[in-house]
């Protein structure tokens, strides 16, 4: 499995290489938002990982359909369950490295003292992120298996830009009205929670969610020929 996911990475290094870019403009796209440091930081940190595992995924699901892929590796002793699970596992290698451009980025901006706003890395960004992550792709990559990347490719640019949009605008009506009583019940609600306790439960709702759309794909791809 290992090297279905290392194929994603050389069949399109130079996009891996320069994905550093997405992060930037996101950064640079979202200079105004309120809030940078707080809840507004962690969808800008969500966002710019959703951007880069947008990407790389997309071009490496957009080769395979080219090269019809899938025909190679169904001749090879692989099995369709490794095939799948190596598609959505290398969602979190991208992010991964996104994680990695982002310190790097961030850190390079700090030593130079640009002018520009970055939210720290932090442990709830990372929960964040991967959460919109696995969400994004937990929808998209059933219809890339079902339909094949062409015809899945509207739902993908329609997803991309409800995290774009969507997270962000929810974070700064949070940060806007942070004093309202509806929403400072729900932060005390989230604060009085032990660490722990919404660790577990986030981690445990991402992988409820990644495995429900992992058997959907796996199910529609063992049915498939080719």
């Amino acid at each position: 499995m290992s090297s279905l996911i290392l194929k994603d990475l050389l069949i399109q290094k130079k996009l891996v290489l320069l994905s550093g870019i997405y992060i930037i403009a996101m950064l640079l796209i979202f200079q105004n938002v309120a809030g940078m440091e707080s809840a507004a930081g962690l969808a800008v940190f969500a966002v710019a990982m959703v951007a880069v595992t947008y990407v790389l995924t997309g071009n490496a699901c957009a080769y395979e359909d080219k090269s019809k892929a899938d025909v190679i590796l169904n001749s090879m002793p692989v099995t369709r369950a490794e095939i799948v699970a190596a598609r959505y596992l290398s969602v979190y290698v991208f992010m991964a490295i996104g994680v990695v451009y982002y310190v790097l980025i961030t850190g390079a901006i700090n030593l130079a003292h640009l002018p520009v706003k970055v939210p720290p890395l932090s442990g709830e960004g990372l929960f964040v992120a991967a959460f919109a992550v696995t969400l994004m792709n937990s929808v998209y990559l059933p219809t890339y298996f079902k339909w094949g990347y062409m015809k899945s490719r509207m739902i993908s640019v329609i997803l991309f830009f409800m995290f774009f949009f969507g997270g962000n605008t929810l974070a700064e009506a949070v940060y806007k009205n942070q004093e309202s009583a509806l929403i400072k019940q729900l932060l005390q609600s989230v604060d009085a929670q032990p660490d722990a306790v919404l660790v577990i439960g986030l981690l445990f709702l991402i992988m409820v969610i990644l495995y429900v759309s992992y058997l959907i794909s796996l199910k529609i791809y063992m049915r498939r020929e080719f």
